[in-house]
Formats: structure tokens, C-alpha cells, sequence
């Protein structure tokens, strides 16, 4: 690690005993969609997994709408953990990342920066720090989701009123829930990653740090028990049935109308989330919630802003 990594890494207050170079992992695993970082060029993009499954890129690109003024490329860092499942194995990444990232010059001279981890992830403050990427905007899809979603929820004074029938999953709920749509939530991947992107989108929205949920917008975070692997690896009933159970506890109180997809890869699996809105809430309301994949949201949003930022002829 270079010293000016090691400097970037200390200045993000993480713990030194995980600010330490990292052993790569030495396996390639099945296709999954873990890691993601796209360096958006016009007209090229260059989509960029800093994960050791060099397997994963073309899988997610599928997902992705085509843009007349940019296209995705896509590349996977030499080594890294195969998945990012904790606070230390996002540090590893970012590190391994950040320094092939920055001693590559053909890398740098792209207009846009997407870190495609759904967290906090490191890479971004990484990439932000440097000058030499000052122009180009580097957006992380977890912040990008946050912002997506509070966009769409309704505003005061217009929020739905969908009486909704008593839970099937949940007999105790109470049976007079009202469908007011007022709040956004996650589902996301492991359980370890309830608290830490709870406590991520207090810090991004301004809020005391917390484990709880301080906004009034923010309904909260609840999870599949999968790793990002295991998404791709399970057999698809059993994630069908994980995403579909978590998705149904984060909607119960009528009160969610924006889901985010709380994992790059669970991309392609919006139908579920759907399914699991309409079953819960009925057709009607399930079928007005939200959906949003924030892989998808930064994609636009770094397009956007890239070319807002390109010379005009």
C-alpha cells in the first residue's frame, strides 16, 4: 500500500487493526455480483468490479439501460475478497481498488466514478480525495438509492390513504393498516449489514449516528440471511423466497412505498420484490410501491452529471 493510501485510510477514522493490507483470495467463485465501481467515459463507460470474481461484470451489465452517450466497459481488479461482507472486507477492497485505480492513467482520464457496493463504501471518500479526479463526480449507489428514493416518496398532503386487508403472513399486524406510503426501506443481504446501513443512512442524511432509524422518512433495513455470493449461488426458490419474506416483513405497516434493492446483486430481482409487495399489500398498493436499484439510479445520475461537465463544441 502506498503511503498516500495508507494517509487517505487513516483520514476515514476506521480502526487501524483493519487499515492493514488485506491477503487476496486466492479462488475464483460462481458468477456473482458483489463489488462494483464503473468509470463512466463519454461516449465509453468502463464498468469497474475491484472484487476478485472477475465473472461478475457482464452479469450486471445485462441489467443496466443502454445510453445513446455512454456505453459500459467492463474490468475486475487482480485481487480482492471475493465479496464484501464486512466493514474490513469493504476497506480491503477500496484499498486494492484505489491503488490500481489511481496508477493506471487510461483509468483516470474517464469523466464519472460509480463505487457499486451498496454501503458506506470507502472507495468513494478514496476516490474523492484525490485531486487528480477533482472534476469527475464519484457517487456510490447507496447514496445514490437514499436520493432516488426520498425524490419519489409522496410529498405532505398527498400521501396515499389504501385501506389495506389483514395480513396473511402476519396474523397479529393490525388489521385496520392504512397503505400512507410516507417512508423508504432496504432490503439487503446479511444480517450484519442491518445495523451498518441503518447507521449509514443517518450519517449520509445528517442525523445522529444510530443503529435506529432517526428520520421519519426511513423505515428501516431488513434482511435476506444471503451473502452478496450466495444471491447467485442458492438456489434461486430459496433467494425467491428469502427476498420475497424480507421484503414482506419491511412493508407490513402499510407505511413503506419505496423499496431499494439493498445489494448490486440483487439486480434482476425486482419481480420478486414485486411479488411480495402485491401479496402483502394486495394489487392495488403493492402494485403503486416503489422500486428502486441503485446501481441503476447512479448510472443516470453519474451520466447526468458527466455530461453536464462535458465540453460543448
Amino acid at each position: 500500500m502506498t503511503a498516500g493510501v495508507k494517509k487517505l485510510i487513516q483520514g476515514l477514522n476506521y480502526p487501524p487493526e483493519v487499515c492493514l493490507p488485506f491477503r487476496p483470495v486466492g479462488r475464483l467463485l460462481h458468477p456473482s455480483i458483489t463489488l462494483f465501481v464503473c468509470v463512466i467515459s463519454l461516449p465509453s463507460h468502463l464498468l469497474f468490479p475491484p472484487s476478485s470474481n472477475q465473472y461478475n461484470s457482464p452479469e450486471l451489465r445485462q441489467y443496466l439501460p443502454s445510453f445513446q452517450t455512454a456505453y459500459i466497459k467492463t474490468y475486475t481488479a487482480p485481487s480482492g475478497p471475493s465479496s464484501v461482507n464486512s466493514t474490513a472486507d469493504a476497506l480491503s477492497s477500496a484499498q486494492i481498488a484505489y491503488s490500481h485505480l489511481s496508477s493506471t492513467p487510461s483509468l483516470l482520464a474517464n469523466d464519472a466514478f460509480i463505487v457499486a457496493c451498496y454501503s458506506s463504501h470507502p472507495l468513494v471518500s478514496l476516490l474523492r480525495s484525490d485531486q487528480a479526479m477533482a472534476r469527475q463526480p464519484i457517487i456510490g449507489i447507496f447514496e445514490a438509492s437514499i436520493g432516488v428514493a426520498l425524490s419519489i416518496l409522496p410529498v405532505t398532503g398527498n400521501i396515499s390513504n389504501i385501506s389495506l386487508a389483514p395480513s396473511t403472513s402476519f396474523p397479529d399486524q393490525d388489521k385496520q393498516r392504512k397503505f400512507t406510503a410516507a417512508k423508504f426501506g432496504i432490503v439487503t443481504t446479511g444480517a450484519a449489514w442491518v445495523p451498518l446501513l441503518t447507521s449509514g443512512v443517518n450519517a449520509y442524511l445528517g442525523l445522529p449516528p444510530s443503529e435506529i432509524s432517526q428520520s421519519a422518512k426511513f423505515k428501516g433495513v431488513e434482511s435476506t440471511g444471503l451473502t452478496a455470493e450466495e444471491l447467485h449461488s442458492a438456489p434461486a426458490k430459496e433467494v425467491e423466497a428469502r427476498m420475497v419474506a424480507a421484503t414482506r416483513r419491511l412493508i407490513r405497516d402499510g407505511d413503506v412505498g419505496v423499496v431499494v434493492l439493498g445489494c448490486a446483486g440483487m439486480a434482476g430481482m425486482d419481480q420478486w420484490v414485486r411479488k411480495a409487495c402485491e401479496e402483502e399489500l394486495g394489487e392495488e398498493a403493492g402494485g403503486s410501491v416503489r422500486i428502486v436499484d441503485g446501481v441503476k439510479a447512479a448510472v443516470a445520475m453519474a451520466i447526468a452529471i458527466a455530461d453536464g461537465e462535458a465540453p460543448r463544441i
